[in-house]
């Protein structure tokens, strides 16, 4: 009886999770085809997945235990290709069904794909045009991941008013209520931000 109702949970967050993820889909199609009207974080833009002010949304547990982290790695810049190149990995996975964050970077770089690692790739999206913040979401109700490592891999072009010398900060910020581990309670995440030097 309990697992029919908790194989019920997990279709109706699925159900809830692909009315988001349409919703945002749609969001970011209307975005596109007018001007931006954040500043060079993109802030205003979103709904959620805003930078907050109170960073205790994505405060680690405190109990002593290990944290899942969210880590954006330092940049590997190409510079014959002009291109970037940011891992994104996931260390002390506690176990989740659902993980939903956005990634913000400088106007010096445009973000040109997102590479999926096959252990997540047919459960994670990136919603095209991208943006910045670019929002990205995994979730998987019927099976719970608890892998670690590599994420996803951004591949950034880098502009042509990007000055040399220049450092690039990149920082993400968890969707803290579609966060979720395999008894559908929110995770809270730390996050290792990256940066980027133009040489």
């Amino acid at each position: 009886m309990r697992d029919n109702k908790r194989e019920g949970q997990r279709l109706l967050l699925y159900g809830v999770l692909c009315v988001l993820l349409g919703l945002a889909l749609c969001f970011a199609t209307a975005c596109s085809a007018q001007p931006s009207k954040g500043d060079a974080t993109g802030e205003s833009e979103l709904v959620s997945g805003q930078i907050s002010d109170d960073e205790s949304i994505n405060s680690p547990p405190t109990d002593g235990e290990k944290s899942p982290t969210l880590i954006l790695r330092d940049g590997i810049v190409d510079l014959e290709k002009r291109t970037v190149e940011v891992k994104v990995e996931i260390e002390n996975n506690p176990g989740i069904s659902a993980l939903q964050f956005s990634v913000h970077y400088g106007d010096e770089l445009t973000l040109q794909r997102v590479e999926f690692d096959d252990r997540f790739g047919a459960y994670v999206t990136a919603p095209i045009p991208y943006e910045n913040p670019q929002m990205i979401t995994f979730m998987n109700p019927l099976k719970t991941s608890n892998e670690n490592g590599l994420f996803a891999t951004l591949v950034f072009q880098i502009t042509q008013e990007a000055r040399p010398n220049t450092t690039v900060h990149l920082h993400a910020n968890i969707v803290q209520e579609n966060t979720l581990d395999g008894e559908l309670e929110t995770v809270s995440f730390k996050i290792v931000n990256g940066t980027v030097l133009i040489p």
